[in-house]
């Protein structure tokens, strides 16, 4: 077939374009004898001529193209592959082949100046979780040199030299013997008590995986300059047991509403919208925290946790909506009509560097809750923990219940659902009957 008569373009059976480059000579438009393959992988462009073949070109193109769909295949590899030996590798990649990797002087960091430009590379966390994983590694590290824990209690002049003596520590000193040391004392303090033990193993839990989320691989190339670690020493320490997490209702939710309305309804509205925010919608308390009026929707009873300018969710299935019971959106109504109109919900500070804006309304809250039986230390959390239990019983479905507190299946199974029915065996053999009466003994007397 010549020049002229074969297609400019055409499109395989998986829907790749091959084409015709196009050039002007002397004033006309004319297309190349061979057709090319485009294909974008890891955000560069790449070039494939494939011949003047139709059907062979087309061909090639959906084994390149498949080839290169594997995350793990790079362009390198395709050209060293024996299939496409044929194919001539573009000048960038001969180019990128041979050239010198550039060098990079490394040094051996102090905690400090890890800890410094973690912070700088980490913008697409959220502060608090860079906080929490920072605190973890200096605790770690801090028990390395026999420091205690710092009090949140001291002075400005003990919380500075606490810091400058971690941070001066080499990095390469925390060795799996010392995160596994660190663990052992925490253990240790918990003595033979089984519950105090328990929540030791869960906590230095946290504390291991806050500290290896710092030296994850995906953020290795912003640390090339710095002789990191060969093996994670937070990796290498496998987590201890952990006590089971499933929530054990022992809550009435509905004498618990009753007596919030009589108590608190009047005297502090605010206090009783957190209540009822938590146990009758299941929210968490960050979300009432930094909950804005323009994420209610009172017409349609509905609350949409969503990305705001103030916050965003916990995570990605967390943004969902929230139907309102006509009940909850009476309440809402009330109060937005009883406090100056603000962009939150609950009102509290406007400073939004504080990590819990209306932290002496939540302190109430947690008094009063402890007050009325729910003895536990989160005991906001404890609430939306009831309502997935409520929601489970209605509904039957932990899919539907995990739905309701947005959040993932086995971590609703295994955290959120607790039993409300109950589940017990019949056995009519072993009730208790009243002894026969005596005839004659009767009328002997």
């Amino acid at each position: 077939m010549r020049r002229e008569d074969r297609p400019k373009q055409a499109f395989t059976r998986r829907g790749n374009r091959i084409y015709r480059h196009a050039y002007h000579r002397d004033g006309v438009e004319t297309f190349a004898e061979g057709y090319t393959f485009r294909m974008k992988k890891d955000g560069v462009q790449h070039y494939f001529s494939l011949g003047t073949e139709l059907e062979a070109a087309k061909s090639m193109a959906d084994r390149i193209g498949a080839f290169l769909s594997v995350p793990s295949n790079t362009v390198e590899q395709l050209y060293d592959h024996s299939d496409f030996a044929h194919l001539r590798p573009s000048r960038r990649v001969t180019r990128a082949k041979h050239a010198k990797p550039p060098t990079v002087e490394t040094k051996k960091p102090t905690v400090g100046e890890f800890c410094l430009r973690y912070e700088a590379v980490t913008g697409h966390l959220s502060r608090f979780s860079v906080s929490d994983n920072l605190n973890s590694l200096r605790r770690i590290v801090a028990h390395s040199l026999g420091l205690p824990r710092l009090s949140r209690h001291a002075n400005k002049a003990e919380k500075t030299a606490w810091h400058a003596k971690v941070r001066a520590v080499q990095l390469d000193l925390v060795t799996p013997v010392v995160v596994e040391s660190f663990r052992q004392e925490m253990l240790k303090s918990a003595g033979q008590d089984h519950l105090k033990r328990a929540k030791a193993a869960t906590t230095s839990n946290s504390y291991i995986r806050c500290a290896a989320s710092m030296f994850a691989p995906k953020l290795s190339v912003h640390f090339q300059d710095f002789e990191l670690p060969a093996i994670n020493p937070f990796r290498t320490t496998r987590p201890l047991p952990e006590p089971s997490h499933r929530y054990v209702s022992s809550i009435d939710a509905s004498d618990l509403l009753k007596l919030a309305r009589t108590e608190l309804e009047t005297s502090q509205p605010e206090v009783y919208l957190v209540i009822v925010l938590a146990l009758c919608c299941g929210m968490r308390r960050a979300e009432i925290d930094r909950l804005t009026w323009e994420q209610v929707d009172l017409a349609g009873g509905h609350i949409w946790i969503r990305t705001t300018a103030y916050s965003r969710p916990k995570a990605r299935n967390s943004e969902s909506r929230i139907d309102l019971a006509p009940e909850v959106v009476h309440i809402l109504k009330t109060h937005r009509h009883s406090w100056e109109a603000g962009p939150f919900v609950i009102p509290g500070s406007l400073d939004l560097k504080v990590r819990v804006r209306c932290m002496p309304t939540f302190a109430k809250a947690l008094q009063w809750l402890r007050s009325h039986g729910v003895k536990s230390v989160t005991a906001l959390h404890t609430l939306r923990k009831e309502a997935g239990s409520l929601i489970f019983s209605q509904v039957g479905s932990i899919d539907v219940a995990a739905d309701f507190l947005r959040n993932d299946v086995k971590v609703a199974r295994e955290h959120y659902i607790g039993r409300k029915q109950r589940l017990q065996l019949q056995f009519p053999e072993l009730a208790v009957t009243a002894p026969a009466l005596d005839v004659h003994a009767s009328a002997r007397t």
